[in-house]
Order: C-alpha cells, then structure tokens, then sequence
C-alpha cells in the first residue's frame, strides 16, 4: 500500500477552492482516518525493521532520508508516589482539563 504525495490533487492558481460541505467532509475525514491507520501500520512495521537493522549494524543514516535518533531520558513523575506523598493535599494541585470535541470513527 504505497502512497504517492503526487497523487493529491494540486491546487491550481487562480482557482478558488469548492467549499468542503458537510457531506464531503464526513467522507473526507472517514477516508483519511481509515489511509492513517492503515499507514500507521506499515510504518511501525518499517521502523521495526530499521530500528533493528541500526542496532545491529550501527548505523544512523538510511538512504540519507531518515535518521535514527536517540529518545528516553525524560524525567517523569511517579504517579501512585505523587498520591501517596501528597495524600489528601493532592485535590490541591489537580486540575481538570478544558472540555472540547473530537471526533471518532464509527464505521
């Protein structure tokens, strides 16, 4: 399943865009929600194998396209510590996130 960036249409100058309706759209993000999936699949599929080959060999080129970086290292919080450490003050320093919208794909 190879995709091709030359595949999608081209905006031409002096052209103005038709407006994306909500039939259109409801398409249009189905669509793309299903190909990133899909995508996503592959892509992990590839890494795997880049990754593994990069470990093996050492290298941190492939092709002079994709690079291999090293990830980690971040400091994180211990959750269940934090609980237990601030016991009943802990309501003090929690914070509800903002309420918004997202969509999901249903079929």
């Amino acid at each position: 399943m190879a995709t091709d960036l030359t595949d999608a249409p081209a905006a031409q100058p002096g052209l103005k865009p038709a407006k994306l309706t909500v039939a259109r759209a409801v398409e249009q993000w189905a669509e793309c929600t299903v190909a990133i999936q899909g995508l996503t699949i592959l892509r992990n599929e590839a890494a795997k194998v880049l990754l593994d080959s990069a470990e093996r060999t050492g290298r941190r080129t492939f092709k002079d396209r994709i690079a291999v970086v090293q990830t980690g290292g971040s400091l994180v919080l211990d959750q269940a510590k934090v609980r237990d450490y601030l016991g009943a003050r802990l309501a003090d320093f929690q914070t509800k996130t903002r309420l918004g919208w997202s969509l999901k794909l249903l079929k």
